[in-house]
């Protein structure tokens, strides 16, 4: 796995400013596409992506990625940003509305990477997961950019108003991770940047991909 300095929030917004960082899908590789979406580069290949699942499982399971097409699972992920020097942490539906609210305000946080149930037929048939992130690019004032990789561009969620204009962006975005969870059957992989300069060890997850 690649590693280099965590990275840090005005890098972030500056970087974001100029022109935002988005991957369009391919295959099945939308948690390459996520991981880089969130930190604003090409960090991960798919090839390094599997590199780490056969670490995990070997070079014959499926348990954590689909071979030449992709489909990386969370304990992929999760080890994938460990090695970035992040913190990260698992959340699912049992996290309350007013956690989703306080932790879009926590200025350690470097973004969400989230896992929803895959929409379509296709998706519905193959019991289908799907990785986007949502990165944040300044505190003061709040902008967050809402990257899926099956979308021509990214959403970027301001201080005065974005996708849903009723909402300033921490309450959009936190409302966008309520839905994720209560309506997509989703899972959050919460990023923060290390508090000490070592990474968090991952809280035990299993099922998404």
């Amino acid at each position: 796995t690649k590693t280099s300095a965590a990275p840090n929030m005005a890098s972030a917004a500056a970087e974001a400013a100029e022109e935002p960082y988005h991957e369009r899908q391919w295959l099945l590789q939308c948690a390459s596409h996520a991981l880089n979406n969130l930190l604003g580069r090409q960090a991960f290949t798919p090839a390094q992506l599997d590199s780490i699942a056969i670490d995990l499982g070997g070079s014959m399971t499926l348990a954590h990625r689909w071979p030449m097409l992709g489909n990386h699972d969370v304990n992929v992920v999760m080890l994938a940003l460990q090695g970035e020097g992040l913190e990260t942490e698992w959340w699912d539906a049992r996290q309350s509305d007013d956690e989703l609210s306080t932790l879009v305000r926590d200025k350690q946080l470097l973004g969400v990477l989230v896992n929803v149930r895959a929409a379509g037929f296709l998706g519905r048939l193959f019991k289908g997961r799907h990785w986007l992130a949502l990165r944040r690019l300044s505190a003061s004032p709040a902008e967050w950019l809402e990257s899926d990789s099956k979308l021509p561009e990214p959403l970027l969620h301001m201080a005065n108003g974005i996708a849903d204009s009723r909402l300033p962006a921490e309450a959009s975005v936190a409302a966008r991770l309520e839905r994720a969870l209560r309506e997509q059957d989703g899972h959050l992989i919460v990023v923060r940047c290390a508090r000490d300069g070592a990474a968090g060890e991952a809280s035990a997850a299993v099922g998404a991909s």
